[in-house]
């Protein structure tokens, strides 16, 4: 749940709420930089409902689901300078 979470006295996350919503993001995010430290040249993606599409400081892809998809079936999806490394 988080410690977060923890210190506002939140027990527990409804799924479909926010807060649920922003825990699981944090911790796929946290997984997914934990990879990274076990395979550094993969690339990292975060497949999000979030409608702007951006790369974090360290390098994760944050993609809208649709996006996701249209690059995914457009064979454009691992290019090396790929259209979607804005933000």
């Amino acid at each position: 749940m988080g410690v977060w979470n923890f210190l506002r006295g939140t027990s527990v996350l409804d799924q479909g709420s926010d807060l649920f919503g922003k825990a699981l993001e944090h911790w796929i995010a946290m997984e997914l930089r934990a990879f990274h430290e076990e395979a550094p040249d993969l690339p990292r993606i975060l497949v999000s409902l979030d409608e702007v599409d951006r790369t974090t400081q360290d390098g994760i892809r944050v993609l809208h689901c649709r996006r996701f998809v249209e690059l995914l079936w457009s064979d454009r999806f691992l290019e090396t300078d790929p259209p979607f490394t804005r933000g």
